[in-house]
């Protein structure tokens, strides 16, 4: 994959991913990604300058695989699934390490490919982030829609 380089963990392992992810996923792989360096689920504190240093990082290998599939032609036979663990505050938490803790009620999820129609944004929030306004999506039908599109009822 040309556009990635192994410079990062998270490169790398996304790289290596990529050669080896060949298969259609209907009876194919399933790869997992984790990157200990990238640790977004982990932004207590120091909220800013994390994120200042880990969103190009992400941002860079998630566009870097998603074109290489699409390039290859995996991408309809092939699903990115870039998730947390839990949502965050909509706010920073005021104390000496600004940052920001879990928050259960909403949350950011990308899927990508699977023969899945792109280009939508499903679900919103009040105009703070704090709760769920339209076509609130659970984990369980996020996992439900995977389950479908990997043949598992």
């Amino acid at each position: 994959m040309p556009h990635l380089t192994r410079n990062t963990q998270l490169g790398g392992q996304i790289r290596c991913a990529d050669e080896q992810h060949v298969h259609p996923i209907h009876g194919g792989d399933f790869v997992g990604v984790g990157d200990r360096e990238l640790a977004f689920q982990h932004h207590h504190g120091q909220n800013f300058q994390a994120l200042r240093q880990d969103c190009p990082l992400l941002d860079r290998a998630t566009t870097a695989l998603i074109r290489d599939l699409h390039e290859r032609g995996l991408d309809r036979d092939t699903t990115v699934l870039v998730w947390g663990e839990f949502g965050r505050t909509p706010w920073i938490i005021p104390h000496a390490n600004p940052g920001r803790d879990h928050w259960a009620p909403v949350m950011s999820t990308l899927i990508m490919g699977g023969g899945m129609r792109m280009g939508q944004v499903i679900g919103s929030t009040n105009r703070f982030g704090e709760d769920p306004k339209e076509k609130p999506f659970s984990v369980q039908c996020v996992l439900s829609t995977l389950y479908h599109r990997l043949g598992i009822d």
